[in-house]
């Protein structure tokens, strides 16, 4: 889907296989590939933040020490690792994906740009799909 350095570019690719879009996102230097729909209520997952978890009370925070990606519309959280949910582990996730890193690979000049963290997406002529890229619900 996109080369390390397109990543750590432009923050996150998205590509549309099998009638789903599929993100690839950065924790630190490790690329996470995950379902690119919140599932909560939809959201373009993927435009969301990576960032360290905080907790705490009202004026006492802390960082967790945790990733999570951060969604969008809302905020959920979902562990970049597992694909957890924050607000209901046992009941909410978004899939994950296997991710396969290859040598010397350089990714197809097919990617259109967007805003925010996704820049990038990949369409391949055959699966090209229209996808709505709105943040705000």
């Amino acid at each position: 889907m996109a080369s390390l350095e397109q990543l750590r570019r432009d923050g996150a690719v998205v590509a549309r296989v099998g009638g789903r879009e599929i993100g690839v996102v950065l924790d630190g230097d490790q690329p996470k590939a995950i379902r690119n729909r919140c599932p909560h209520m939809g959201a373009p997952l993927c435009l969301g933040t990576v960032r360290e978890r905080e907790a705490g009370t009202p004026g006492s925070y802390r960082f967790e020490g945790r990733r999570v990606l951060h969604c969008p519309w809302h905020g959920w959280e979902f562990d970049v690792r597992t694909g957890q949910s924050w607000f209901d582990p046992a009941k909410m996730a978004v899939r994950r994906y296997p991710v396969l890193l290859v040598e010397d690979w350089e990714a197809p000049q097919l990617a259109k740009k967007y805003p925010r963290s996704i820049n990038a997406r990949l369409d391949w002529p055959a699966r090209a799909e229209p996808v709505s890229r709105s943040t705000s619900r």
